[in-house]
């Protein structure tokens, strides 16, 4: 049997962490080595994990239990890079504080595996929900059609990287099934950017062509609630991954983005930092029309990208597309 480890990442994760735990429990696979790792939590979260653990059934389950914990906290990348350092198996999929693996998440993975033996990285679908995991709260199922234009047997890494250049358009991280020699091969998650593990990820496996597979089956459970890091409120003009993630585009996208297209996401970025510094991202209508025309009408770079994507030549490339 396929050995698999399955990584709890967890910070202030007290109201949630044991149905986490529990989930893993009830995978229905034998190999599996359970590694938890909490990044310096200020609530309770570690003594219900060191209480969960001391369970006789909790101790025959596993092949290993590994536990680790900092003092001082990391962020979310050093987290998972610590989970992945101390992995024994083949494969490994690092599942938050607070969200669910489904009972068939590690059989369905394997079995992918088995049929795409080429397979490194690969993803699935996601159920969302709101605060807990009843149906009464069910939010959506993400993707919810198969991602053609991205996951198609006709895409390969570096079409992916392309695409990946434009924008992160992978919504359902918390399904990923890696190859734990792939994520060492790669240099681990980035840590210079501790709060967003995934998008500096796919840059790199596709850059380095490695293919990010997909199969259409929902293998992981995850909660949209009050205390997650990256709640979003539905009353603004943009996210706030529009700020934060530019730091990273910086860093993995420009080197390898023309000119204009740069120099267009620039005026955006300053144009939403200047909002932001005036408390003027909320969602009314004289901000949303002042927002439109600073980062499109009169952003003489965005004007010349809408010129360009009209031309067949430009058209083309997947940057302009």
């Amino acid at each position: 049997m396929i050995p698999v480890t399955i990584a709890v990442v967890c910070y202030n994760s007290a109201d949630f962490i044991i149905e986490t735990l529990e989930s893993v429990f009830h995978v229905n696979h034998e190999a599996v080595e359970l590694i938890i790792s909490d990044d310096a939590s200020k609530d309770n979260t570690w003594q219900l994990v060191e209480n969960w653990l001391q369970q006789e059934r909790v101790q025959q389950r596993f092949t290993t239990i590994k536990k680790l914990r900092v003092e001082a906290n990391t962020g979310v990348s050093p987290n998972c890079n610590r989970c992945v350092q101390a992995a024994t198996a083949d494969w490994i999929i690092v599942l938050a504080g607070d969200d669910v693996v489904l009972k068939d998440t590690v059989k369905d993975n394997l079995e992918y595996i088995k049929n795409n033996p080429t397979t490194e990285v690969v993803f699935s679908q996601v159920q969302v929900f709101h605060t807990n995991y009843q149906s009464n709260h069910f939010v959506r199922v993400t993707p919810l059609n198969f991602p053609e234009n991205f996951f198609g047997t006709k895409v390969d890494a570096q079409e992916q990287y392309q695409q990946l250049l434009v924008s992160d358009r992978i919504h359902y991280t918390p399904s990923a099934f890696f190859k734990v020699a792939t994520l060492r091969k790669v240099g681990l998650f980035d840590e210079q950017f501790p709060m967003v593990e995934d998008y500096p990820m796919w840059l790199k496996l596709t850059k380095l062509g490695i293919r990010l597979h997909y199969f259409h089956q929902i293998t992981v459970g995850y909660r949209v609630h009050e205390k997650a890091s990256n709640n979003v409120s539905n009353n603004a003009i943009f996210k706030p991954a529009l700020l934060y993630s530019h730091a990273i585009r910086k860093v993995y996208v420009f080197p390898h983005y023309p000119l204009d297209l740069r120099c267009e996401e620039e005026v955006i970025y300053l144009v939403s930092k200047w909002f932001k510094s005036n408390d003027w991202n909320h969602n009314k209508p004289l901000n949303q029309w002042a927002y439109k025309l600073l980062t499109h009408y009169l952003n003489p770079f965005s004007i010349l990208v809408s010129i360009k994507r009209r031309i067949p030549y430009f058209s083309k490339n997947t940057l302009y597309s």
